[in-house]
Formats: C-alpha cells, structure tokens, sequence
C-alpha cells in the first residue's frame, strides 16, 4: 500500500506525491511496486508460511503504508551539530554533537553504529523482516528508511521529495553537512537535496528552510534506494 503524503490530495497520493508534511516511510510498503503495494492477501501457502498476494485497487491502495515518524528525525530535523560550528567535508564521517548520537553519513535503515552498512534489512524489521514455519529467517535485502514531501501548495506550489523513485522503490537519506550557504532543492552535497521545512500552524502549509554552510540535515537522495526484497 503506497504511502499517502499528510497534506496531499487524492489525485496526488494516486500519482506520485512530493507535497504535504515530511514523512518517513517503510520501504517496502510505501513506494509503488514495492513488496507490499496495491495487494491483498487471497490466501495462504502453509508450506512457506507465507500469504499469496493479489493485487488492490482504487482508493484501498492509497493508505498511509508503514509511516515511522515516530523515530525523531527526518528531512525537516535540523541537527543540532550544524549550529554549533562542526564543519566536515561532505563525505568525511563527523561526530555532530560530541557525543556520537549524530554522526554525518549516517543513512537511516541502512547505517550501523559504526557507519558500515547492515549485511541486510535487520535494522528496518526483526531478524530481517521474513522467516519460514519453522522460524528459519530468510533476512530482505539491505534497504533504507525511504522520504517524501516537504513541498507546498500555497501561496505557490513547490515540491518536495518525492515518495516514488521508480519500480519498487523510493528515495532514501543521508545526514550531510552543508559547504555553503544552501537553498530549498538545491543540493547540500553532491546526490543529497535539502528539502528542509516546516509546517505553518496557521495555514497547514511548509515553509521551506535553507542551510547555513556547517549546518548538518538529512539529504534526500537523488538516486532510488534498494528494494528490500
């Protein structure tokens, strides 16, 4: 079921949305054409354990998917090393707040504690997100916690992120450190967009930000992230 952006309309939300509240979203169940988009379980191969899977349609594909907001972080988190004057290069890994919790080229999903990348999905689902009758784990590929929206509709539409980056996939991020003074949709580093904002209480609609040079965030990227297979 592909993610619906808050904020968006039907006819977004059906198309390719980049508008609304930024998200974070699973991967395999946001972007269309990933494992779990426009299906229904029809029913159940004991042997594997596994549902067999038909495909949805209208409105009943449009639901939030798998949202994981509730993480702390995403495209409109400013990070608080960037204020404190820690300046790197765009691909040197930096200790953002002295303390490790922040780290630059982190990329959530896909980063673990020492920056190296999972040998698969372990840090998106519990043992790698599948596994047989017999609890024998078959782990998803290594994928990435995917992005999407930050744009507007008023006073002028601008786009955000978009949830879809092609077949079965979406766009990941990257905690990046600005070189210079950086603007809405330009890129912080090479591969990475700053697509920064908040929301407005009043009117419901995002107000973009731009970065300070030093100033760290989490990029969006350019290119598709892995399909968790």
């Amino acid at each position: 079921m592909p993610a619906g952006l808050p904020g968006s309309n039907n006819a977004d939300n059906q198309g390719n949305p980049n508008k609304g509240q930024s998200v974070l979203f699973d991967p395999a169940s946001g972007p269309k054409g990933s494992p779990f988009d426009h299906k229904v379980i029809t029913s159940w191969n004991y042997a594997t354990g596994m549902p067999v899977l038909g495909v949805g349609s209208g409105d009943s594909v449009l639901s939030t998917g798998a949202l994981s907001t509730g993480i702390g972080f995403g495209l409109n988190t400013e990070v608080p090393g960037g204020v404190d004057g820690v300046v790197g290069t765009g691909t040197t890994p930096v200790d953002l707040d002295s303390t490790g919790n922040f780290s630059s080229q982190y990329i959530p999903g896909t980063s673990l504690p020492s920056l190296a990348a999972a040998a698969d999905a372990r840090l998106l689902y519990i043992g790698g997100g599948k596994s047989d009758v017999a609890g024998v784990s078959t782990p998803r590929a290594v994928s990435q916690l995917c992005a999407a929206g930050g744009g507007r509709y008023l006073p002028s539409v601008v786009a955000g992120a978009s949830r879809d980056g092609g077949t079965n996939q979406g766009f990941g991020t990257k905690l990046v450190i600005a070189t210079g003074a950086t603007a809405f949709g330009a890129a912080i580093v090479a591969g990475f967009t700053n697509r920064s904002s908040i929301g407005d209480d009043f009117t419901g609609e995002q107000a973009q930000l731009s970065l300070a040079s030093a100033q760290a965030q989490f990029g969006s990227a350019g290119t598709a992230a892995p399909v968790p297979s």
